[in-house]
C-alpha cells in the first residue's frame, strides 16, 4: 500500500511526458507537401495502394488504416494525417524508453531519460515527417526492451515478445535487422544454458521475427518481383552510396558524429552522450546484461551507417536515430553514478575531513548537475526553434520573392514545391534563358555534399564535375535566403538565386 502513491505519481508523470511530447510533435506539422523530398511519393502510395518496397510498408499500412476513416482527403491532408500518426509514434518512444530504463535507473532516472528524449531536437523534428524513421526507433526500442527484460528475468515470454517486435522493426525499415545483430549474440553466448536450448530459443526468436516482418508485409508474396527490386535498390544504395559516396575512412568514422549526432542532439547534450557511451564501454563489466544489449545496439546502429558509403544529404541524421534512446539512457546513468559516488565518498569522510574537503565533492556534483540542466535546456530550446521554423521555411521566403515583377524563377529539387526541375549539374541553362526564365535557385541540400567532400581523396570524376558546377553557380549568386535558425533534416535549406539573363 505504501508504494501506491509513488506508483500513481510515476504513471501520471509518464502520461504528462507523453502529452508534452505529442503536443510538441504535432505543432507546426502543416508545412507544404513537397518540402520533404520523399513525402509526395509516400502520399501517392497511401492513396493508390501501390508500393515500391524501397522500404517495408508498415508505415504505409498504418496511415492507410487511419485514412480509411475518412475519404476524399487532398494530398496535403493525407500528408498531415501521416505526420500526425508519426507524431503519436514519436511521443510513444519516451514512454517505452522510460519503461525499459526503470529496472536499471529507478523511476526518477527513467523519467529523466524520457523527458530528455521528448525534447531532443532530432527526435522532435523527425516526428514531424511522413517517414519510417520514428516507427523504426519505436519498434527497435520495444524489441530491445524485451531482450533486456529477458536478461533480467529469464522469462522466455519476454524473448518471444522481443522477437515479434524485432520483426516489426524490420517491417518498418530494413535497418531493423540491426536489433538482432546486437541482441542475438547475447542469447547465443549465454552460458547459463546448454547449446541446444540456446539454439532452439534463437531459432524461435528468428521465426517470430519473420512473422513480425510478414504481418504488415505479407503482400510481398503477391508482388515478389517488386519486393526483390526494391530490396536490391536499398541494398545497392547502402553498398555504393548516394550522389557523393563517403567512405568510412574519409572522416575516420566521425562523419555521422560531426554532421548527424552532435547537430541533432545539440553539441552540449551530444558531447555528454558520446562521452557516456565511451565511459560505459570501458566499464563494460559494471553493466548488467540487459544494459550491455543496449550499449551494443548503440554501437551497431552508429557504426553500420558510418561504415556504409551511403550518407545522403539532406538529413543523413535519420540514419542513426535508433541510437538516440540508448545514448540518452547512458547519459543519465553516468550522471546517476557520478552523483552517487560523490555523495557516498563525502559521507564516508565527513567525520574526519576538513570543511573544504567535506564540501568539495558535493560542489562537483552540483556543478555536473548544472551542466546537465543547461545542456538539456539548450537542447529543448533548439527543438522549439526547429519546430517553430518548420512552417517559416526559406522556401516560402523564396516563393514570396519570386512573385516580384519581371521574375521568372526555375529551381532544382528542394528549392520549392513547384520548382522541381533537373539538378543544376544536369540543367541546360541556355535552354532556360530561351524559355524566358530570369533566375535559377539552388539548394544547400543539393550542393552541400559536394562542398563537404571537396578535399577528400579518390573522388569520382562525375563528383568533381558536379562540384565545379556548384562552385561556379555559388560565385554568381545574386540573392541568398538563409534560415532564421538553422538547416536541419529536410527543413530550411540555404537557397542561392543565380541570375540567368546576360
Amino acid at each position: 500500500m505504501q508504494n501506491k502513491p509513488g506508483t500513481f505519481i510515476f504513471w501520471i508523470t509518464i502520461g504528462a511526458i507523453f502529452v508534452f511530447a505529442l503536443i510538441l510533435n504535432l505543432s507546426n506539422n502543416h508545412f507544404p507537401l513537397g518540402y520533404h523530398f520523399d513525402e509526395p511519393k509516400k502520399v501517392r502510395f497511401i492513396l493508390t495502394g501501390a508500393q515500391d518496397f524501397h522500404h517495408p510498408i508498415l508505415m504505409l499500412e498504418l496511415v492507410r488504416w487511419a485514412n480509411s476513416w475518412q475519404t476524399s482527403r487532398s494530398p496535403q491532408e493525407v500528408a498531415e494525417l501521416g505526420r500526425t500518426v508519426m507524431a503519436i509514434i514519436g511521443a510513444c518512444v519516451p514512454v517505452v524508453t522510460i519503461l525499459m530504463s526503470g529496472p536499471y535507473l529507478g523511476r526518477m532516472g527513467a523519467v529523466l531519460v524520457g523527458g530528455v528524449l521528448a525534447v531532443t531536437p532530432t527526435m522532435v523534428l523527425h516526428s514531424h515527417y511522413l517517414k519510417e524513421d520514428m516507427l523504426l526507433v519505436l519498434m527497435s526500442a520495444v524489441a530491445l526492451g524485451g531482450f533486456s527484460q529477458y536478461c533480467r528475468t529469464r522469462h522466455e515470454g519476454w524473448l518471444f515478445f522481443a522477437g515479434l517486435f524485432w520483426g516489426l522493426a524490420m517491417g518498418s525499415h530494413y535497418k531493423g535487422l540491426l536489433v538482432g545483430v546486437a541482441a542475438l549474440p547475447f542469447l547465443l553466448l549465454d552460458r547459463t544454458l546448454m547449446w541446444r536450448p540456446r539454439l532452439l530459443l534463437a531459432m524461435l526468436v528468428v521465426g517470430l521475427a519473420g512473422l513480425g516482418f510478414l504481418l504488415p508485409n505479407a503482400i510481398i508474396f503477391e508482388q515478389w518481383g517488386t519486393f526483390v527490386s526494391g530490396f536490391n535498390h536499398e541494398r545497392n544504395h547502402a553498398l555504393t552510396g548516394h550522389f557523393v559516396p563517403i567512405l568510412w575512412s574519409d572522416f575516420y568514422l566521425t562523419y555521422h558524429l560531426q554532421y548527424s549526432l552532435l547537430p541533432g542532439m545539440t553539441y552540449g547534450l551530444g558531447a555528454m552522450a558520446v562521452g557516456s557511451v565511451f565511459w560505459w564501454t570501458f566499464r563494460w563489466s559494471e553493466l548488467e546484461r540487459g544494459e550491455r544489449i543496449w550499449l551494443s545496439f548503440v554501437w551497431v546502429s552508429y557504426l553500420v551507417p558510418e561504415i556504409s558509403p551511403l550518407k545522403p544529404n539532406p538529413d543523413e541524421a535519420r540514419y542513426i536515430l535508433p541510437a538516440i534512446p540508448g545514448l540518452i539512457f547512458f547519459t543519465v546513468k553516468s550522471f546517476q553514478t557520478i552523483w552517487a559516488v560523490c555523495l557516498r565518498e563525502n559521507s564516508s569522510t565527513a567525520a574526519t575531513a576538513s570543511s573544504w574537503a567535506r564540501h568539495r565533492r558535493p560542489l562537483w556534483c552540483y556543478a555536473a548537475a548544472m551542466c546537465g540542466i543547461v545542456a538539456i535546456g539548450l537542447a529543448a530550446y533548439d527543438a522549439v526553434l526547429l519546430n517553430h521554423y518548420l512552417v517559416r521555411d526559406t522556401r516560402a521566403a523564396l516563393e514570396r520573392w519570386a512573385e516580384g515583377e519581371g521574375i521568372q524563377l526555375a529551381g532544382e529539387p528542394m528549392t520549392g514545391t513547384d520548382l522541381h526541375r533537373s539538378y543544376a549539374y544536369d540543367e541546360n541553362f541556355e535552354h532556360l534563358r530561351e524559355q524566358g526564365y530570369t533566375h535559377y535557385a539552388i539548394s544547400s541540400f543539393a550542393y552541400d555534399p559536394y562542398l563537404v567532400t571537396a578535399n577528400l581523396p579518390r573522388q569520382l570524376p562525375h563528383v568533381e564535375a558536379r562540384r565545379s558546377v556548384y562552385v561556379d553557380l555559388l560565385r554568381k549568386g545574386s540573392h541568398e535566403f538563409k534560415p532564421q535558425h538553422r538547416s536541419f533534416g529536410f527543413s530550411n535549406p540555404n537557397l542561392i538565386v543565380v541570375p540567368l539573363q546576360k
